[in-house]
C-alpha cells in the first residue's frame, strides 16, 4: 500500500511539472518565454532541447513542483528534483543517431532518460 502511495505522490509531481508550462503558455501567451537552449541549432537543423522549452516554464515548473510536493507528504526537495528533471526535458535532448522507435517511448514518457540512453 505504501509503495502505491508513492507511486501516486510521484505521478502527482510529474503531471504538475509537464503541466505548469502548458497552461502558463496558454496564460501568458509569448511574455517573457526565453528559449531555455537560446535558439541553438544542432548539426541536424533541430533545436537542441526544441521551441517549446522556455526559462519561463523551468522556473515556474520547478516552483509549483517544489511546492506540490509539500501538499503531496514529500519534501520540497524531492519537488524540487522531479520538477527539474522533468521541465529540463531530459526525455526531450535530441541523439542524432537515435532510432524512431526511441523517439516515439519518450515523447510517450517524457520521464524516460535521453534517447541517446537507449541502445
Amino acid at each position: 500500500m505504501q509503495q502505491a502511495v508513492l507511486v501516486a505522490q510521484l505521478l502527482t509531481l510529474l503531471a504538475v511539472a509537464n503541466g505548469t508550462p502548458v497552461i502558463a503558455a496558454k496564460l501568458l501567451g509569448k511574455e517573457r518565454a526565453i528559449p531555455l537552449d537560446g535558439n541553438a541549432i544542432l548539426s541536424d537543423g533541430g533545436r537542441l532541447f526544441g521551441s517549446s522549452k522556455t526559462l519561463r516554464g523551468v522556473i515556474l515548473s520547478v516552483a509549483m513542483t517544489t511546492a506540490c510536493a509539500q501538499l503531496v507528504g514529500l519534501g520540497w526537495e524531492v519537488g524540487c528534483v522531479v520538477g527539474v528533471g522533468a521541465s529540463v526535458g531530459l526525455a526531450d535532448l535530441k541523439a542524432a543517431s537515435s532510432p524512431d522507435w526511441t523517439r516515439s517511448l519518450s515523447h510517450s514518457f517524457p520521464c524516460l532518460p535521453p534517447r541517446r540512453f537507449f541502445p
